[in-house]
Parts: structure tokens; sequence; C-alpha cells
């Protein structure tokens, strides 16, 4: 993983203050698509932060206000295998 995201992993302050679309920013080239750089620093990423930041995460994709964010949609996905992974659940990541 990235050193910047492992830094955010220990500062929730840090992590609170930034929306989901800063973080895929940092992560490889800033672009979510299937089998990049990016997909699998965010996937890790998720897999490591507490659910109340998931939370967050869902909101701020369902709200409309990354409308205009090309990876809203991908974010979502990502977001929800990641919810998924950390109730134990078995999921498949096909990007």
């Amino acid at each position: 993983m990235d050193r910047t995201l492992s830094a955010f992993l220990d500062d929730q302050n840090a992590i609170n203050s930034k929306r989901v679309e800063q973080i895929v920013a940092i992560c490889g080239n800033g672009t979510l698509s299937d089998g990049s750089t990016c997909s699998h620093e965010f996937r890790e990423f998720l897999q490591n932060i507490p659910s109340k930041i998931l939370k967050k995460y869902s909101e701020e994709c369902l709200d409309g206000s990354l409308n205009r964010n090309q990876n809203s949609g991908l974010i979502l996905q990502r977001k929800s295998n990641g919810v998924g992974s950390q109730m134990g659940s078995d999921c498949e990541n096909i990007y």
C-alpha cells in the first residue's frame, strides 16, 4: 500500500477529513479500472478502515455529490466488496 494511504490508517482525523474521491485520487493513477494499481490499493485501504468510515463513503457515493466523478459507481462497488470482506464474506474481486 502507498505510504500516504498507510499514514491515513494511523490517523483517524485524517481519514475523517477526506472524502472518498480524495482517497481514490491518492491510489495509483487515481482512476479505478479493472486490474489497476488504483483498484488494488483502494481495495487494500478499504479492508483496513473502520466500518464507520465505510458508512461515510457509502453516504458520499449515494448523496449525489460524486455525480461528476468518473469513479463514483466503481467506488461504491469496491466499497461494498470491502464491507463484505470485513463481515467475513468470501468476496471475489472481479476488478
